[in-house]
């Protein structure tokens, strides 16, 4: 009969070392199979566990990106708005009768 466990990524890795040299198991990336068809199955971790740091991972990356952009933005804003605000109001003036 085979019966499948579900272990996190800080359980995993010691049963793969406690193993290793057995006769009969078979490890893979994720999951062991004992001789009997047992497979222990890794998960990346839980919401409360060691990968809930990550998940938010990406979202972080993309906002602190998207603030570069912005000031960068507002950076060349800054050094050349005098210099357009100048030329827009000369032309103007020029064209008043």
């Amino acid at each position: 009969m085979s019966k499948t466990v579900v272990v996190n990524e800080e359980e995993f890795e010691p049963l793969v070392e406690a193993i290793q040299d057995e006769d009969g198991w078979t490890v893979d990336e994720s999951t062991i199979t004992d001789p009997d068809g047992a497979v222990a199955v890794e998960i990346s971790g839980t919401p409360a566990g060691p990968g809930a740091s990550k998940k938010g991972q990406g979202i972080i990356e993309w906002l602190i990106g998207t603030a570069l952009v912005a000031l960068g933005v507002l950076s060349v804003f800054i050094l050349f708005a005098p210099s357009f605000i100048e030329a827009f109001n000369t032309q103007i003036t020029a064209m008043i009768p």
